[in-house]
């Protein structure tokens, strides 16, 4: 975390099963959550060997996801990349404790192949539309659909991973545009915070504030 140099294959590919690892989560357990894109399941892993523990959610529906997240009630909420009618994409939530399906959280036709998604400090859920160029908020504790937080066209289609930053604004990777900065409150574009091609940076994604002492 200080140097960037490689240490090891944490997970190697094909540890239980994993073939297109796209988003990591440490649990509130200590334990390593891994989507694994194209299977629609997120699998576990001992938060210190890396070694295998289970499949902790497998569901048909979550093909093709890449995104997920824990919530202050403990349990994960995915974004469901690809609608079963193409039109009314959903949030998706699960048992933080079995992994068992629990609910449609919320559902929007409002934006299209929803990616990144996290929960603000204000506790409503926040989740882009990666091929909309959107974020969408939606109420953290009744999944109901808030706004259109940043519209299309603040920034270009390929809206994909977010994270509030320190300073209380939104930041999100578009594909096409660098890392965009948001006031955390209104939705207002501030600026891009970090220009596509900068330090070669082509294809932006995960984006994430580490704290270093």
């Amino acid at each position: 975390a200080m140097t960037g140099a490689f240490i090891d294959a944490f997970v190697p590919s094909g540890s239980g099963g994993l073939s297109s690892p796209d988003q990591p989560v440490f649990g509130s357990d200590g334990n390593l959550y891994v989507s694994d894109r194209f299977a629609g399941a997120i699998r576990r892993y001992n938060g210190v060997s890396g070694a295998c523990i289970d499949v902790f959610v497998s569901d048909g529906a979550l093909s093709g996801f890449v995104d997920f997240t824990f919530g202050p009630d403990g349990n994960i909420y995915a974004s469901q990349f690809n609608a079963a009618d193409d039109v009314h994409f959903s949030i998706l939530r699960y048992s933080g404790v079995t992994g068992a399906f629990m609910d449609v959280f919320a559902s929007s036709d409002q934006f299209v192949s929803p990616s990144g998604i996290v929960f603000g400090p204000d506790g409503n859920l926040y989740v882009s539309g990666l091929n909309s160029g959107n974020v969408l908020r939606f109420n953290g504790n009744t999944g109901a659909f808030i706004d259109v937080f940043v519209p299309a066209g603040s920034g270009v289609p390929g809206a994909d991973y977010l994270a509030f930053g320190p300073d209380g604004s939104l930041y999100v990777a578009f594909h096409g545009s660098g890392i965009l900065r948001f006031d955390g409150t209104t939705g207002v574009f501030i600026d891009e915070f970090v220009p596509l091609g900068s330090g070669g940076l082509s294809v932006p994604k995960g984006v994430l504030f580490v704290h270093q002492p």
